[in-house]
């Protein structure tokens, strides 16, 4: 998640936060890089899927799938909010005893 944003953010500032809200521990990454286009959307878990903005970005689709796949295993979800131009939130949560 971190690696994304590093490398869609094309040198801007990228923020990294932990918290916790009631039970649930929370690792949010937010960058102000390219973001994900609405229609993208729907596909970004897909393995090996690259969107058309993300093409010119060395990479091979996997980091998403991949992250999400790591934090499931450890009882978590990962979220995913963005708007195309304006950047990225990816969102890990996870709640006591899972």
């Amino acid at each position: 998640m971190l690696d994304n944003a590093l490398k869609y953010s094309d040198n801007q500032l990228v923020l990294v936060r932990f918290g916790y809200e009631g039970a649930q521990v929370h690792i949010r990454i937010e960058d102000r890089g390219i973001g994900i286009a609405p229609t993208d959307m729907s596909h970004i878990f897909q393995p090996f899927f690259r969107a058309d903005n993300a093409r010119s970005v060395v990479g091979h689709g996997v980091g998403l799938p991949l992250a999400r796949r790591i934090i499931e295993l450890h009882g978590g979800k990962l979220l995913i909010r963005s708007r195309l131009g304006a950047g990225t939130v990816a969102e890990a949560v996870f709640s006591p005893g899972r």
